[in-house]
């Protein structure tokens, strides 16, 4: 599964910059790659791929919702 993330204000740190000095500005780690947007033409946006069985990566997706929705500020 791959997703898009466009980076904007903040969130565009000099660790995710388009002009990444690395090799192609990919990255790969535990069954997580992450690759800059400018490889595909899409400038300040991000691609992640995960490389994993579907039932692991809905575990973990619905561990970090759960994590987000208890530590959430309530408006």
């Amino acid at each position: 599964m791959s997703c898009y993330i466009k980076l904007t204000g903040s969130s565009r740190g000099s660790h995710w910059r388009d002009n990444d000095s690395r090799s192609n500005g990919s990255t790969i780690d535990k069954l997580v790659a992450k690759q800059t947007g400018i490889a595909m033409g899409l400038k300040n946006w991000l691609r992640i791929t995960f490389s994993m069985e579907p039932s692991l990566l809905e575990d973990g997706l619905g561990r970090i919702k759960a994590f987000y929705l208890r530590h959430a500020k309530k408006q």
